[in-house]
């Protein structure tokens, strides 16, 4: 059984957990705005570069990032088009629904 204070450390250290999710891109790739192909480009993000990861769509296939990590630039990548390390993507908080 948990405590308040059990669960007050938990949620501290998944709350830490995502904040220190990166990831590195495999591709070249723009930045959007929102989770669109047709939304404003905010930034490019070249191959290579580590991006902080912020959330996702519903259906993970756009996921939230500020680029540069440090920076408070954000927007929306592809999923394609960066590599988390396994189980990242199910830590990160769900910020828009995808209709399918």
């Amino acid at each position: 059984m948990y405590t308040i204070g059990d669960q007050i450390t938990e949620a501290v250290r998944l709350h830490q957990k995502v904040n220190r999710a990166r990831a590195d891109a495999i591709a070249t790739a723009n930045v959007r705005s929102d989770p669109d192909r047709f939304s404003a480009v905010v930034a490019v993000l070249p191959t290579g570069r580590t991006l902080r990861l912020i959330g996702r769509s519903s259906d993970s296939s756009w996921i939230r990032v500020a680029y540069p990590p440090q920076s408070d630039v954000e927007g929306w990548v592809p999923v394609e088009t960066i590599t988390p390390a396994p189980n990242t993507l199910a830590f990160l908080a769900v910020l828009v629904t995808i209709a399918t």
